[in-house]
């Protein structure tokens, strides 16, 4: 399947953004930390099933939504999206995004879809992690495509559609990927880490990646905020017992 220019301009703006960040242009992203980097304020909150998250630029602060009850892998999408709307579309309006749905319709959801599923899938870097004796078309196997979408962090359908359109599977490679890789993780030794949904009300399914705390913190330290206030702050950023840490502990 060939490339549109469309994409390929995404594909550039993807390459281009990872050179920005000191990245090179196969390994993985560490997504959460590069958030943190790029001082990104990032909610991970429970929203409705199809809202996929939200992005805002507003004086050179930028905010980010993520919904934190899908999987990782369609959570990294999402980021992946968010970012190309913060850093290269540099949308200013706060809109609801449903990324993953490459809408041929909206140019610019479509941009950030491709230019999400770049970022977090190279090319090259796909093409590295597979066996030559696996490059003819339908041949990859299972183990292979767990290996590629757990080191590359991403859903199944975003891997299988980066996997079609390179001409390494097709529809029957796809469904037959699509099922194995499901149920034979264990088999191969993994979880369902990159699978699992996540409830609304799951202890740690609210978050917050960016420095909120840490200026609630100061602004308390220095009589800015009452105790009141400073408690508000910490349980909008995700903790839920903010003035008893007692019970805390860290192993290893």
């Amino acid at each position: 399947m060939g490339m549109n220019f469309l994409e390929r301009e995404m594909m550039l703006a993807a390459q281009r953004f990872r050179q920005e960040q000191g990245l090179s242009a196969t390994e993985p992203v560490a997504l959460r930390n590069l958030l943190a980097k790029l001082d990104v304020l990032t909610l991970f909150r429970p929203l409705g099933s199809d809202f996929s998250g939200m992005a805002m630029l507003r004086d050179d602060h930028r905010f980010m939504l993520i919904n934190s009850t899908h999987s990782v892998g369609r959570q990294n999408f999402s980021i992946g999206h968010e970012l190309y709307h913060l850093f290269i579309q540099k949308r200013q309006q706060a809109m609801v995004s449903f990324a993953g749905r490459f809408p041929e319709k909206d140019l610019d959801e479509l941009r950030a879809d491709w230019f999400a599923a770049h970022l977090l899938l190279p090319e090259h870097g796909v093409y590295e992690q597979i066996p030559k004796s696996e490059y003819a078309r339908d041949s990859l196997s299972t183990a292979t495509f767990l290996h590629i979408q757990h080191l590359y962090e991403c859903s199944r359908p975003a891997l299988l559609r980066t996997l079609k359109r390179l001409g390494l599977i097709g529809s029957a490679g796809y469904d037959r990927l699509y099922k194995d890789a499901y149920e034979q993780l264990a088999n191969y030794g993994y979880t369902n880490y990159l699978y699992r949904l996540h409830s609304a009300s799951e202890p740690g399914n609210n978050y917050m990646i960016g420095e909120y705390g840490e200026l609630a913190k100061a602004l308390y330290d220095h009589e800015l905020i009452s105790e009141t206030d400073y408690d508000g702050a910490l349980q909008d950023s995700g903790v839920l017992d903010p003035l008893n840490v007692n019970n805390l502990d860290e192993e290893g």
